[in-house]
């Protein structure tokens, strides 16, 4: 299969990860991806409670996170100072189009170590997949079984 696009791959032969919700009642969602699980509630325009993150937040703490995660294993590699360092993502809730728009992340960098490697840094936060997939507008397939 090497040199094929991921569309040229049947299913059953490519490593897929999987993520499931499951609907609760009560407008209470629980994600499960792996051995771990996350709840989620809608917002209070939609009836929810404000019992656990809605999904747009979970959206953008999970981008967050692993834009951090990768630049503290950059940071580690380079011996640059990470406890600290803050990741964070804001984004405008359009509704013409219903998206999310502009997205901004910012990182708030520890110390001064880490001025000389930003080109770096840029670099390591810009592999995050959530991102690349965000960036080059990969298609969603949604079926109904």
């Amino acid at each position: 299969m090497r040199g094929s696009t991921v569309a040229e791959i049947p299913v059953t032969e490519r490593l897929m990860s999987k993520a499931t919700v499951e609907y609760k009642g009560d407008a209470l969602f629980e994600g499960v991806s792996g051995k771990h699980s996350v709840k989620m509630d809608l917002p209070a325009s939609m009836k929810g409670k404000d019992r656990a993150m809605t999904p747009t937040e979970l959206f953008a703490v999970s981008l967050a996170g692993y834009v951090n995660a990768l630049v503290v294993s950059y940071c580690r590699e380079m011996k640059i100072q990470s406890d600290g360092l803050v990741v964070t993502l804001e984004y405008d809730k359009w509704d013409q189009p219903n998206w999310l728009g502009y997205l901004r992340i910012h990182i708030k960098m520890p110390g001064k170590d880490w001025e000389a490697h930003k080109d770096g840094i840029l670099r390591a936060a810009e592999r995050c997949p959530v991102h690349e997939t965000i960036f080059h507008h990969h298609p969603l397939a949604i079926e109904i079984k």
